[in-house]
């Protein structure tokens, strides 16, 4: 969860503006005057970044979330959509030999 907490808290720096020394695991989108609208661009933002879907909607996050929560719905996006996408690989390759 590091890594994706990492990430989380560079894009809201680097792509909204938010300043690093307001993050914290436990802070919340709304301790940090996020919008839904701005939550929808955090959540474009690591899809681009991460090639995981965090969801269908782009609602992944909620207001209420924590940073905490959020880096761990990232992580484990991440993991299902690695393994969705090695699993046909593998198919794939039983079906050659």
């Amino acid at each position: 969860m590091h890594d994706t907490y990492e990430l989380i808290t560079r894009c809201l720096a680097q792509h909204l503006g938010i300043e690093s020394e307001t993050l914290a695991p436990q802070r919340t989108f709304t301790d940090l005057q996020m919008d839904s609208l701005a939550l929808v661009e955090l959540v474009v933002v690591l899809e681009e970044e991460t090639g995981a879907q965090l969801s269908e909607d782009a609602s992944a996050f909620t207001d209420d979330m924590t940073l905490e929560r959020a880096a761990e719905l990232l992580a484990q996006a991440m993991r299902t959509d690695e393994s969705t996408t090695l699993a046909p690989a593998a198919t794939t390759a039983e079906a050659a030999s």
